[in-house]
Formats: C-alpha cells, structure tokens, sequence
C-alpha cells in the first residue's frame, strides 16, 4: 500500500499558527499534531490529484475517517479560517478581481445553488479578489451564468484600496460610482459599445495578468479545474486551502 506523505514541515508549521490565530486549536488538542498533519496531507493529495475520496482506500486505510473530518472542517469553517489567517490585512494600494469558469463532473450534480449552465455547459464560476502580489483577500461562488458585475460589490464591500483593476466585465456605471464613493480608482477599460469611452490607465492595467496568474495556479490543482463536490461547502473548502498556501508562498 502506497503512503501519502503529511504536509512539509514549512507548511505545517504555518497552518498551525494559523489554527491558532483563528482560535481553532481544538483540532489539536483532541487529536495528536501528527495525525493532524497527515490528515491535511491527505487533503492536500485529493486536492492536487482531483481523486475521489473513495479511491483513496488503496493509498490509506483510514479514508472514510478523513472524508468525514473533512466535511466536519468544511462545515466549521476551519479550511475559511486558515484562509482568512493567510490573507493580507489593512489597506490595499491595489486590488484585482476576476473570475474563472470550473467545470462540472457529472457526479457533482445536486441540489447547491453555485452550479449553473452557460455556453460551456455546467459550471460553477468563482470570483476572486487578490492584491498586487498576487495574494488572494477574498473568494466567491456563483452559477456559471452569473456576470462578472453581479457579483464585484460583495468582494470590495468594506476594503480600502487606492485602485482596482478589472476586464471589461467589470464595466459598470454603477459599480464604478461605488468604487469612487468608497475612494477606489476604478481601472476598468470601457466597452467598445460605450458612447463615452472613460480614459484608461494602461500601465496599471497591464498588470491585471498578476490575477489571471492566480488562476491558473489554482486550476493546477484537478480537484479546483473539474468540481467533483456536490455541496458548495466542500468546494469551497479545497478552494479556501489551495488560496491559503498560494497567499503563504507570496508572503514576502
């Protein structure tokens, strides 16, 4: 029987800060250190595989007991509070927001509201706020179909920034008076269709590929690229913890 090997000694130690920041040392306390680390380790192995959490019987003898310790985290919140942990705080000189389409298994079909069809068939689409560098501050869920716009001002609400950059997507007379009423610099290109084009900052918005960047490292891992969970909790969870160790590897 093959071994899945525990978290790197770097990325256990962080996240255990981080479960302490966020008050959640009671997953320690009860169960050992090591059988936390090896837990996480499995989680981290289903997440960058995109295995089903039923395969994993060849690889370890105890994969219903992860499976259930990670559903009873998802629905805490701890992977959301390890997230929360690594995101950067304060003021943000720059922000960028986008969002990426993740296609659907078939066995992921069920009752959640976050599945949605498109053009591309069934997806879900998450949208996702991160600054400069690259570091993810927060993250959403929608159904495929859902714009872009629809959802911009419930990743900005209450964060200070002296300027977002944003895709055309993001072109709205509404969402750029809020982002000016809350002090933000809207960097955001005007669609061709405008009758008044708003001048663009260009170099700024050269750097949007930092976001899109984002993206694709999060999508490296399968169990992110082609959403096998039927509840939003649980795909947000893989998501919550791939953003975390991205956020952590950016730490300057």
């Amino acid at each position: 029987m093959l071994a899945i090997p525990p978290l790197s000694e770097a990325v256990w130690s962080t996240i255990r800060a981080s479960l302490e920041r966020c008050k959640y040392i009671g997953a320690l306390a009860k169960n050992n250190e090591a059988s936390v680390r090896r837990f996480l380790g499995i989680v981290f192995h289903v997440l960058h595989s995109g295995t089903t959490w039923a395969a994993l019987r060849r690889l370890h003898p105890c994969f219903e007991a992860a499976y259930r310790r990670f559903l009873r985290w998802s629905r805490k919140g701890v992977f959301a509070a390890i997230f929360e942990a690594s995101a950067p705080q304060g003021a943000i000189a720059e922000g960028q927001i986008d969002s990426t389409s993740c296609k659907v298994h078939r066995a992921a079909y069920g009752k959640d509201g976050s599945i949605g069809r498109s053009r591309g068939g069934a997806n879900t689409k998450v949208h996702g706020l991160c600054d400069q560098m690259g570091r993810w501050i927060r993250l959403l869920l929608s159904p495929g179909q859902h714009a872009d716009v629809r959802w911009a001002p419930a990743l900005v609400e209450g964060l200070e920034m002296g300027v977002l950059v944003a895709d055309k997507g993001y072109d709205s007379r509404a969402f750029r008076d809020l982002l000016v009423a809350n002090g933000t610099t809207p960097v955001i290109p005007s669609r061709c269709t405008n009758l008044v084009q708003i001048p663009l900052d260009r170099a700024a918005y050269r750097r949007r590929h930092v976001v899109e960047n984002g993206w694709l490292w999060l999508k490296d891992h399968s169990r992110i690229a082609l959403r096998r969970d039927k509840l939003d909790i649980t795909f947000m969870a893989f998501i919550h913890f791939a953003a975390a160790i991205r956020n952590w590897k950016l730490v300057p």
